[in-house]
């Protein structure tokens, strides 16, 4: 539950512009669960039913703060709830599910979750070791304190086309794990 504690935390400070990265993310998520296998689909609504309390098959704000004890899991709720119903239905729960599986990264320099594009160091990335990243803000002010200098850094969509460029000289199909 550490990691609802974190997302709120990032909600409350940074403003309007969670609503929407968190809406974006629910839009993959959708889109991953609707190619997931059963397991998977399975597993998220196990997942929804764990903060069901009630089972009406709707969270209320009261359900979701029974989770945590931070005081900003309102404000990661209202930023989950895209239509302003006052409740989450299972496709605004399936944004949550997303996060928790995936893992949201925290900068490394002010700590925020980051929801949106970030930079990460490459060399870190490069070595197996676990990640440095940084928000845009603190990689353009150059505000960090890590051993590997700001040249070392990629943001999300180049590291996305040195993805693409090693499995295309390697001849890696898309369906074959790499990782």
């Amino acid at each position: 539950m550490e990691e609802i504690r974190k997302v709120a935390r990032a909600c409350f400070q940074r403003g309007s512009s969670e609503k929407k990265e968190l809406e974006d993310i629910g839009k993959v998520a959708r889109a991953y669960f609707e190619r997931s296998s059963s397991e998977e689909k399975t597993s998220a609504r196990v997942f929804f039913g764990e903060l069901d309390d009630n089972g009406d098959g709707k969270i209320s704000v009261q359900e979701f703060e029974s989770v945590t004890s931070s005081s900003h899991v309102k404000d990661l709720f209202k930023n989950l709830d895209e239509n302003g119903d006052g409740i989450l239905d299972f496709n605004e729960v399936l944004a949550f599910y997303y996060m928790e599986k995936t893992g949201v990264p925290g900068c490394g320099s002010c700590k925020e979750l980051l929801l949106g594009p970030y930079f990460s160091c490459a060399t870190c990335l490069g070595k197996g070791s676990e990640s440095y990243d940084l928000c845009c803000d603190c990689y353009s002010g150059g505000e960090y304190s890590h051993e590997h200098s700001l040249d070392n850094f990629m943001d999300t969509r180049a590291q996305l086309k040195l993805l693409r460029d090693l499995m295309k000289n390697a001849e890696i199909t898309p369906g074959q794990v790499i990782i």
